[in-house]
């Protein structure tokens, strides 16, 4: 990189491995790391507020009389989700609405995986009457997660920053 004359360097990491995003402090060149915090990094960090979006989606869910929300996430150690979680929680508790942690699901980064998650989400009783997830794709699968049929709502995580 140094060769080329790069001027910076954006990074998306798609995992919180720092061993890959460690440059030598000789390189001299400006680093961002966008979307996906990671800690300990002598970088700037550019991204959502994720923990506002998850209180947000939340609230939206539950002033439309849904006391039961679910979630489906990617990863317990994915910065988004963290954050996202910590909104939905800061929600249900501000409601007095008492977290059921059967409703939230992670590893619903491929279709098998998401199906599953979802029938079993729809098994529960209760089930959830609302869910939220960390992806576009996903709330826009519904129809092949058989969502439509079940009457459950899904809520795209709104942009917050």
């Amino acid at each position: 990189l140094c060769d080329r004359q790069v001027d910076g360097i954006i990074i998306m990491p798609i995992e919180r491995d720092t061993k890959d995003f460690l440059f030598h402090p000789s390189f001299n060149i400006p680093v961002v790391i966008m979307s996906e915090y990671i800690n300990n990094l002598p970088y700037d960090f550019v991204g959502n507020d994720d923990e506002e979006g998850g209180r947000i989606a939340c609230e939206h869910l539950v002033k439309g009389g849904h006391k039961h929300i679910g979630y489906l996430g990617n990863s317990t150690s994915v910065y988004s989700d963290i954050e996202i979680i910590k909104g939905y929680r800061n929600i249900l508790e501000k409601h007095h609405i008492k977290e059921n942690s059967k409703f939230i699901t992670f590893g619903n980064t491929n279709r098998d995986t998401l199906i599953k998650n979802i029938s079993n989400l729809m098994s529960l009783s209760p089930r959830p009457t609302a869910i939220m997830t960390w992806s576009d794709i996903i709330a826009l699968d519904r129809k092949s997660t058989r969502l439509n049929s079940s009457h459950t709502d899904i809520s795209r995580m709104p942009s917050s920053a």
